[in-house]
């Protein structure tokens, strides 16, 4: 990513320049998390809670005359969507879900 201010914008990076794409597929995938994590950064707000993302929603594209190495497959985000919960009780739950895993794993070593 790169911010529209940044002096070293790539040459194909223009402001003002038009870019058409054809739209493909519309794509559906779950959170690459399993449980709701707390990470540093996130909204709280005045009641304590915070949006978990649990899916997200895409469409993929291909750009037409437009010549550019993106990270990621060229596509538009549609929507996110998300539980929220309590910041506390996810953070009860992420020390209890730590907790079973470790024993978990311990028990599949005997």
């Amino acid at each position: 990513m790169y911010d529209i201010s940044d002096e070293n914008l790539p040459q194909e990076l223009q402001i003002g320049k038009k870019v058409e794409f054809e739209i493909h597929d519309l794509i559906s995938f779950r959170s690459v998390r399993p449980t709701p994590q707390n990470i540093p950064g996130q909204f709280t707000n005045e009641f304590n809670m915070r949006y978990y993302p649990t899916r997200w929603l895409f469409v993929s594209i291909s750009f037409i005359n437009f010549e550019y190495i993106t990270r990621y497959p060229p596509h538009i985000s549609i929507a996110c969507i998300a539980v929220q919960l309590n910041v506390h009780q996810v953070s009860k739950f992420e020390i209890a879900y730590a907790s079973y895993t470790k024993q978990k794993n311990k028990m599949n070593q005997l």
